[in-house]
């Protein structure tokens, strides 16, 4: 399982983690010193002044079936999804109540340029579902230049939740023509 965290919430993870910060462990490079106002270890439980530290990276992996193929992995759940659909893998930043705010990059560096957004799609599928791979490509550029991919990926049905999980998985049913 990957972990990706902005800077913000390895601000945060080193400010709860400082009382157990052993100083004779840490590498001489990350040593600040004892009056270092900017060490980890000095620093304030109450100075979120950015007010960020509940936007947080989540890594999406969306599942694009068909209902025979959804059907298949509800009656045989050792089944492979990749084997038989498409799928995108994305980032975004969440907050702590799950709400999507925007696409992101592995870094947390929001994407606006729609360009940037479907190049940081991660999209494959089997051989035999390239024209449906190209059907997904289309529709996903078509949310993206219209500005309502956030929304969309709000409106999925995602197995997990999104305020507590790094890696969240959603299964689409595809219209089969």
């Amino acid at each position: 399982m990957k972990y990706i965290i902005n800077e913000s919430q390895l601000k945060m993870i080193r400010k709860y983690m400082k009382t157990f910060i052993n100083e004779g462990e840490i590498p001489d490079s990350y040593i600040q010193g004892d009056n270092d106002p900017n060490a980890p270890w000095n620093q304030s439980d109450d100075d979120d002044e950015d007010g960020e530290y509940g936007d947080k990276v989540k890594s999406l992996s969306i599942f694009y079936m068909s209902r025979e193929n959804m059907l298949s992995l509800k009656n045989n759940p050792r089944l492979y999804e990749d084997d038989f659909s498409v799928r995108v893998d994305l980032n975004f930043l969440a907050d702590y109540d799950g709400n999507t705010l925007s696409i992101s990059d592995t870094d947390g560096d929001i994407l606006r340029n729609p360009n940037d957004i479907i190049s940081s799609l991660d999209i494959s599928a089997p051989q035999n579902m390239e024209k449906q791979k190209m059907q997904i490509t289309n529709m996903l550029r078509q949310k993206v230049v219209s500005k309502t991919i956030v929304e969309y990926i709000d409106s999925l049905d995602i197995n997990e939740n999104v305020a507590n999980d790094d890696e969240l998985t959603a299964y689409v049913v595809m219209n089969d023509k």
